[in-house]
């Protein structure tokens, strides 16, 4: 199998952006892998101090160093803003009906040198799976058995993921049809993992045009098809804010994977054990206790969100 492209979507964070092609490009297959970089435009009327990250940005890319730690790098850039939902539909549905399979990133995340070893061997491994969604690389909610090195939840990663192009064409972007399917089914308790994460409140939203997430239109297309999706049990991504922070129960991800994963052919199912810690943690990240917890540490500089350049 071909190896799959990799789809990267920025809009204004030179720096984040310039940190996340780094760690890309120290992943073991990044000499023989198409890179796709998608630069959302600027808002109408948008001033220039909003328009110069965008120009920053853009000017990361137009160094020629990064064509050589790439097999191919392909930048497209929109002339005006369409936001990161439909630039991460568009351009995913793109590639991956060009390809036939995607790895997709976006431009706040750091990667283990192994990611893309991990996406390319269970894109391979699942490929025939039909009960696999997609493939997830950040692990900050569950931890299976000892010897695990893999497991399935019912929730899509959008901290790097992949997936191929018969089941992307399961995405549906009508989120109020997506809304009243899952009640039709009697899933919006399932969908809210029984109470412990309000992800109608935040479709609802999307519905209204209050936030835009392609993520919670992508899960409850998981869930409405029975789907299932694959996680390491060694997180391979990162978001920049939380690097260095290890407590996986406060959702915050623990160190990047610092060997190459094991992948070894599981059941498609998730376990009872993961689902409850999955539930705890999601619960865990509503709570005032959470809060809580997460403001008394960076008061006292247990903990810190900080980009480095």
């Amino acid at each position: 199998m071909k190896l799959a492209p990799v789809a990267l979507f920025a809009y204004n964070r030179p720096k984040h952006l310039a940190r996340t092609l780094r760690y890309l490009a120290d992943n073991v297959l990044a000499k023989e892998t198409v890179l796709y970089v998608f630069c959302d435009g600027a808002k109408k009327n948008a001033s220039a101090e909003a328009l110069a990250p965008i120009a920053d940005t853009r000017a990361v890319l137009e160094r020629s160093d990064w064509t050589t730690k790439f097999a191919k790098v392909i930048v497209i850039q929109q002339e005006i803003n369409i936001g990161l939902a439909n630039s991460i539909i568009q351009g995913v549905t793109q590639v991956v009906n060009q390809h036939g399979n995607i790895i997709v990133l976006e431009d706040d995340l750091i990667t283990s040198p192994h990611f893309l070893s991990f996406m390319n061997d269970a894109l391979k491994l699942y490929e025939k799976e039909s009960k696999v969604l997609s493939i997830g690389a950040c692990n900050f909610f569950a931890k299976p058995d000892d010897n695990a090195t893999t497991f399935f939840t019912s929730i899509p990663d959008c901290w790097g993921w992949a997936t191929w192009q018969n089941r992307w064409q399961l995405f549906n972007a009508d989120g109020v049809f997506l809304h009243a399917a899952l009640k039709a089914k009697n899933l919006m308790s399932t969908f809210n993992l029984e109470g412990a994460y309000p992800f109608e409140r935040m479709l609802q939203q999307t519905i209204a045009g209050k936030v835009s997430s392609w993520a919670v239109r992508w899960y409850a297309v998981s869930l409405l098809h029975d789907k299932i999706n694959l996680y390491p049990t060694h997180s391979l991504t990162n978001h920049i804010a939380g690097e260095g922070a290890t407590h996986a129960n406060q959702n915050v991800t623990p160190p990047l994977a610092k060997e190459p994963i094991q992948l070894v052919p599981i059941e498609p199912k998730m376990l009872p054990k993961v689902y409850h810690q999955m539930r705890r943690t999601y619960w865990w990240q509503q709570s005032i206790f959470h809060k809580l917890s997460i403001y008394f540490q960076l008061k006292m500089g247990y903990l810190t969100f900080k980009d480095k350049d």
